[in-house]
């Protein structure tokens, strides 16, 4: 599923970026908004098969960057904030819209994968160039219904 983007100067209400996603028996449509007095608005609705009437909205300061969903019932979003990216994450379903991460990675873009075991996972950064450390890598790992950060040893 891939991010679709539209000019960013267009009209207030026009979207900036759209995503289908299809979750269990339910298709969602998630829009990014530009909103002149407040950045964007993220909307996540469903269009199709909807068991009850599903809608989540959130106001946001940051330029979004990208939209994806994997099999897995997650739909990613990345918006930039200055010198660091922003990560939110929220888990979708059938009767199901709820925002499971918000995670920032300095100077350094997230990395999405996942585990030997198939759990999901987001690569962030922390330190580097401002603090006079060098990045560290933090993996956000989903587990349980919410991601849990651990600090990554390099070797």
């Amino acid at each position: 599923m891939l991010l679709t983007l539209a000019a960013l100067g267009s009209v207030a209400s026009a979207p900036v970026a759209a995503l289908r996603v299809d979750a269990g028996e339910t298709t969602l449509q998630v829009t990014v908004e530009e909103e002149i007095s407040a950045g964007y608005r993220l909307r996540i609705r469903c269009v199709e098969m909807c068991v009850q009437p599903l809608t989540y909205e959130e106001v946001v300061g940051d330029r979004p960057m990208g939209l994806f969903a994997n099999e897995g019932g997650f739909v990613f979003s990345t918006w930039s904030a200055g010198s660091a990216y922003r990560v939110r994450v929220w888990k979708v379903g059938d009767s199901e819209i709820r925002k499971v991460g918000e995670f920032s990675s300095w100077h350094r873009q997230p990395d999405f994968m996942t585990d030997n075991a198939g759990r999901y996972i987001v690569r962030t950064y922390e330190g580097g160039f401002d603090s006079g450390l060098s990045l560290r890598p933090i993996l956000w790992t989903y587990s349980h219904g919410r991601f849990l950060r651990q600090v990554h040893k390099r070797r």
